[in-house]
Parts: structure tokens; sequence; C-alpha cells
């Protein structure tokens, strides 16, 4: 049981490192990194290794943030686990 809490604690931290910035229409754009700069979404695309650019208006930030949060909370909880 451990083995398999410790392999998932491995792959959750594995796609910690890509982030998906989902977008309004429902699609997303994997990256490594982003930041919001004015009316700009700037985001290191993990596909191409380039930064790019997207209107904010085009990105959904609540949906990228709690996703990322999820994400977070659950490699936290199975880190948790595994120290018991």
């Amino acid at each position: 049981m451990k083995s398999i809490l410790l392999f998932t604690a491995f792959c959750l931290l594995l796609s910690a490192a890509t982030v998906k910035l989902y977008l309004k229409d429902g699609t997303y754009q994997l990256a490594s990194e982003y930041k919001v700069e004015g009316d700009r979404v700037r985001y290191l695309s993990a596909d191409r290794g380039e930064w790019e650019e997207i209107p904010v208006s085009l990105v959904d930030l609540e949906k990228t943030q709690a996703v990322m949060r999820e994400s977070a909370a659950e490699v936290a909880a199975l880190s948790q686990a595994l120290g018991s």
C-alpha cells in the first residue's frame, strides 16, 4: 500500500512541474510557468520551450489557479500519509 502511495505522490509531483493554463473556450495550454503582465498572460510553453503570449481575456485564471491548489493539496495529503 505504501508503495502505491509513493508512486502516486511521485506522479503528482511530476505533473506539478507542468501547469495546464486553462482557456475560456475549454482548451488548455501546457506551460512550465506563467505570469500575468497587464492585459497579457506570458507563459513558457512546455511543448515548444519558448515564451508565448495570449490575451488575459482568453484565459480562465480562476480555473487554472483552482486546479493548481487542488493538486498542491493532493500532494500535501499524500506526503503526510507517507510520513505517518
